[in-house]
Formats: structure tokens, sequence, C-alpha cells
């Protein structure tokens, strides 16, 4: 998929990038990705949709030029010293965002249709340039004998995220912290056998 332009750091352009993909996310979570158009988005933005194609040729690299540049989704990646420490504040992060209405609407209208062909590409694209769970994160967990080399990190991050969006997005349920620490030792468990440190020799196997 092209890459959207990235706004400059001021002045009239970088306002009405602004205001395009915050009417964009607004659109979005009101009224899902199928009903959204360009027109509803110009007219909340108070820009001629010319504006917004010139951008943004397509309705899907709107979404995702938006889906992006969300404020409440740029963290910087944590380092506490361990993995569980590390998921628990990336897991704390990804709980407050999808316990927000607009949070729940937005994961809501992108899983929601994800069967579309242009939704599926645009989601990958937002999942790789925004993990859920950073390489880095399991790459140091790995360093520091805590999991296992040959840890299949797709599977992991989708264990951790999985319950998670069940549980905000379509149960419309509160988690807490324990809750989170208890989902965070069961997949660490399920791939280490253990809620311990792995023994040297264990992790090089």
């Amino acid at each position: 998929m092209k890459k959207a332009p990235r706004p400059r750091p001021g002045g009239r352009s970088a306002r009405v990038v602004r205001d395009v993909l915050e009417a964009t996310l607004e659109e979005l979570a009101a009224h899902g990705y199928s009903p959204l158009t360009v027109e509803a988005v110009a007219a909340r933005a108070g820009v001629a949709k010319t504006t917004i194609y010139r951008r943004w040729p397509t309705k899907a690299e709107l979404v995702a030029a938006a889906v992006l540049e969300r404020k409440d989704d740029q963290r910087e990646v944590p380092d506490e010293g361990s993995l569980r420490a590390d998921l628990f504040v990336l897991l704390e992060q990804r709980a407050r965002r999808l316990s927000t209405r607009r949070g729940r609407a937005i994961a809501r209208a992108l899983l929601g249709g994800i069967d579309e062909p242009e939704v599926a590409a645009f989601v990958a694209e937002v999942r790789a340039r925004r993990p859920f769970v950073p390489k880095v994160v399991l790459a140091r967990a790995i360093a520091r004998l805590e999991v296992p080399k040959s840890i299949d990190g797709a599977l992991f991050v989708e264990l951790l995220g999985a319950p998670l969006e069940t549980r905000l997005v379509w149960r419309g349920l509160r988690v807490d912290a324990a809750y989170l620490r208890r989902l965070i030792d069961v997949v660490i468990t399920g791939f280490t056998g253990s809620p311990k440190k792995l023994k040297a020799s264990g992790a090089a196997r």
C-alpha cells in the first residue's frame, strides 16, 4: 500500500491533515468502515473532498493514515527489566485504549471488516508498523533467558491480544491489573512450562 505523506510540524497544511485524520477516526467510530465516505469526512473536517483525494487517493489509504496517526496509540517501547513487567505495561496501555467508547468502536470497525481485502491490507500494515508487542521486547526476553530462543513470536502475541480484544471489544467487560497479570502468567507458562526464568541449558534447546 502506498504510504500517505506525513504532516509537517506546523502551518495550515499540517492543521488540515490533522483535522482530516481526526474526522476520519470520528466517522470510522460512528459508522464503521463500509459506510464511511470521503464526502462525510470532508464535511466533518470542513475541507473540500478534493483536498483529501490529493493526499489519500483511496478510502483505504485515508483510514490507514488516520489509524496510524492516532495520538492515543503512539507510545514508547517499555524497558522495565523483565518480560512480565514489559508485557504488563503494553497490555495496560492496550486495555486503556480499548476501554474507551471510541477505542472499542474503531476496533470493531476494523476487526469486523477484516474479510474485505482492502481492510485486511491496511490492518496488516497497521499491525506491522505498530506491533502490539514490539520484537525488541521478546528479543530482550530471550537474552535474559525468560523464554526459549525458538519461541513462536506471532503465536505468543496472538495469545496475549486475543483474550483482551474479546473481553473489551466484543463482550464490553472491564479488566484490572490482576487479570492482566494472570493472562501474562498463563501465556508465558504455556511457552516455557514454568513461571520461572529458564535455565541456560533449557533456553538453548
